[in-house]
């Protein structure tokens, strides 16, 4: 029911970084409550960590969502000591499967465009990255 003074429950966040004034990434996600931090992983994976683009989007995560968090199965398998030591910190953490699956299209310095797509999930895969 659509009511005045709610809040949404999406958290959609499709974004365009440029990169001297020109398209350089666009990208993005389904996934609620889940979106921001899953697009926000994957950036931080690309612009700070300079990983290439596939590698970024195919992170595993840690998604706080208020009032717990969710640590991603893939997580665990990789790095098994973050993910006890994380859930002994916070009694609110629980490990999930992979959620989001984020989609990502990245512009190079000569034009050729490069796509990815998060590769967790069998449903993954609607830019072709796989």
């Amino acid at each position: 029911q659509l009511l005045g003074g709610k809040r949404p429950r999406s958290s959609m966040s499709p974004t365009i970084v440029l990169k001297d004034g020109e398209p350089f990434l666009a990208i993005g996600c389904p996934g609620g409550s889940s979106i921001i931090g899953a697009v926000t992983n994957a950036l931080l994976g690309r612009l700070v960590h300079e990983l290439p683009l596939q590698t970024a989007v195919d992170l595993p995560r840690i998604i706080s969502k208020n009032p717990s968090n969710a640590i991603e199965a893939p997580m665990c398998v990789q790095w098994p000591g973050v993910c006890e030591e994380f859930q002994q910190s916070y009694s609110n953490t629980y490990v999930s499967g992979p959620g989001t699956l984020v989609q990502a299209i990245e512009v190079s310095s000569d034009g050729e465009m490069l796509s990815a797509a998060d590769t967790k999930r069998i449903d993954s895969g609607a830019c072709g990255a796989i």
